[in-house]
């Protein structure tokens, strides 16, 4: 498996060097879009990376380097079209390198430049020998690496991990300035689902009770990642929060807008507890107008109040108080819409207002 790293590798370093020569195009203005700098683009230790499009650019690097198509293919690096020849498996792309704790470079994210309606936005590097896409996050070797666990030197306090979906938003977040309890840090599922293992990897890489922070698209999908990520995050040791966007905006987007700073008193403003965020989700949508709706949004929440973690006891009154409000039911009626069997045993069918 020695060689299959090693050819990554040298495939950052062709694709690093691809981006470096770059004065302008596609790559750049998606760069500029996504709030982050060439210079940070760039540096360690990101290192981010650009596939021209030509069908055998890495191909043909790594073989004068003594690779073997096998050995590239195995790697993931090349794949065989129909007619059998090998070409590379990432063109007209920009890189993002995924790195194991150890800092060598496992796989790769391509974000598509090309723009064409049948080609895929985003393509991750195949599973191979050394990489597994549901065991890794895009910017946890680089969490490491920033703060000194244990790739380097520690370089100030860790005040919590952001989760988000997009790789860009990873590197857009690092350019947030410290607050009081020191600097945050984002990791990415690359726009999978998380998974136990992503999770589990997590937590090998930051601190016992560092917070972490769910930031998903305000979609569908987005609040089925943020449930799935609540039942894997249920033994997390420490806070699990929720930053909620505007829809159609998110982290890197919001950086490119108003900048680090503003963005950052943002993202402060939009904190808020995981369990309150789902349920705010559970509610909206829903006619409030209409008795039905509200029962229903009643009936929806408690369901997840019912369900909290332990560690989520102290924000339940809060919570429920503002579930209340907004629904216009009596603080019983929340009560038993959240604990049924405390009154009759039946979900409330009517309410006292």
């Amino acid at each position: 498996m020695g060689r299959l790293v090693e050819a990554h590798q040298r495939a950052a370093a062709y694709y690093a060097g691809q981006l470096s020569r770059l004065t302008g195009g596609p790559a750049l203005h998606y760069l500029r879009s996504r709030g982050i700098p060439q210079s940070l683009a760039r540096s360690r230790p990101w290192r981010l990376g650009y596939a021209p499009p030509v069908r055998t650019g890495l191909t043909g690097y790594l073989r004068r380097l003594g690779f073997a198509d096998d050995e590239l293919i195995e790697a993931g690096l090349t794949v065989v079209t129909r007619t059998g020849r090998p070409v590379d498996a990432f063109r007209d792309r920009l890189l993002f390198p995924i790195r194991g704790p150890d800092g060598r470079v496992r796989a790769f994210v391509g974000r598509d430049l090309s723009g064409q309606a049948r080609v895929p936005r985003y393509r991750n590097t195949a599973t191979t020998p050394i990489y597994t896409k549901s065991g890794y996050l895009y910017g946890s070797a680089e969490v490491l690496s920033l703060f000194g666990r244990p790739l380097g030197g520690h370089r100030g306090s860790l005040a919590g991990v952001i989760l988000v979906e997009g790789p860009a938003d990873a590197v857009a977040l690092s350019r947030l300035p410290p607050g009081p309890d020191g600097r945050f840090a984002a990791v990415s599922t690359c726009g999978t689902a998380v998974t136990a293992g992503q999770i589990a990897r997590l937590a090998a890489t930051v601190p016992p009770g560092t917070p972490v922070i769910v930031c998903f698209d305000p979609d569908a999908a987005g609040a089925r990642a943020a449930d799935r990520a609540y039942d894997l995050l249920r033994t997390w040791d420490g806070p699990v929060d929720a930053i909620v966007l505007p829809p159609g905006v998110d982290p890197a987007a919001l950086i490119a807008r108003s900048g680090p700073r503003a963005a950052a008193r943002a993202l402060r403003d939009a904190r808020t507890s995981l369990l309150a965020a789902r349920v705010a989700r559970r509610v909206s949508g829903r006619r409030l107008d209409e008795i039905e709706g509200r029962l229903g949004a009643l009936r929806a929440a408690g369901a997840l109040l019912r369900h909290a973690v332990p560690r989520d006891a102290p924000q339940l009154a809060l919570i429920a108080r503002d579930l209340a409000v907004r629904l216009g039911f009596d603080g019983v009626t929340v009560f038993e819409g959240i604990y049924p069997a405390a009154g009759d045993g039946h979900e409330p069918t009517s309410v006292n207002a």
